[in-house]
């Protein structure tokens, strides 16, 4: 409590801070926004440094099954975005927070851990496709 104290100069705003209620928030954000990194050659011995990091940047990048952009971390502290495609003057870029090659319904289960429903135009394409074949057995008689 002390070292928060010193930090904002304030013991209401300091007791504010450190609730429960303001440390279950700020946990959940840092769970929600951390992600995995490997750093080549720097652990123990050589080895990759496996860790979670927590980059402003990254933080504010939405997800799309078929990203426009990848990461790579150049170190434990410095991470490079860069376009993995041709982007459109005025478009969001994106990551994948899980990779596109699964199929839909596992992928809209692996993103229920960032607490959202995928809409990308991957996620919709196959939905309308699935849903168009899903029709057509029906009509034909074979559902």
């Amino acid at each position: 409590r002390g070292a928060v104290l010193a930090a904002v100069g304030c013991p209401e705003v300091a007791s504010q801070l450190l609730s429960a209620a303001s440390v279950d928030f700020l946990a959940g954000r840092l769970a929600l926004n951390a992600v995995g990194i490997q750093v080549p050659r720097s652990g123990p011995g050589g080895e990759a440094l496996r860790a979670a990091a927590l980059y402003v940047l990254l933080s504010t990048m939405n997800h799309a099954c078929s990203p426009n952009a990848k990461v790579a971390f150049d170190s434990c502290s410095t991470v490079s975005l860069s376009t993995s495609r041709a982007v459109e003057a005025g478009e969001a870029l994106t990551l994948g927070y899980v990779t596109g090659d699964l199929p839909l319904v596992e992928r809209r289960a692996k993103l229920q851990h960032w607490f959202f429903h995928c809409d990308c135009l991957q996620c919709e394409t196959e939905e309308r496709v699935a849903g168009m074949l899903s029709s057509i057995g029906a009509s034909a008689g074979l559902a």
